[in-house]
């Protein structure tokens, strides 16, 4: 549904916060959007990296977002 509503609303860039191992960004970047994902843990990062390779990953504080781009869909733990 959430993939759907995006490619109705014209969604290019997706921001997963906590991606842990990537696994929604893998369904996203089948459907070509522009995914990328943060997390604090760097073995989670790792994995999320081997999953969705087409993905760009952050080790980032969801709470202190450094981003120059904005994004129409912020998707959270």
């Amino acid at each position: 549904f959430i993939i759907q509503q995006c490619k109705k609303e014209k969604v290019k860039r997706v921001l997963d916060l906590g991606c842990g191992v990537g696994r929604n960004l893998i369904e996203f970047a089948k459907h070509k959007f522009e995914v990328y994902g943060i997390d604090l843990s760097e073995k989670l990062l790792e994995i999320a990296k081997k999953n969705a390779s087409k993905a760009k990953f952050f080790k980032m504080d969801m709470r202190k977002l450094e981003f120059p781009d904005e994004f129409f869909l912020i998707k959270g733990v």
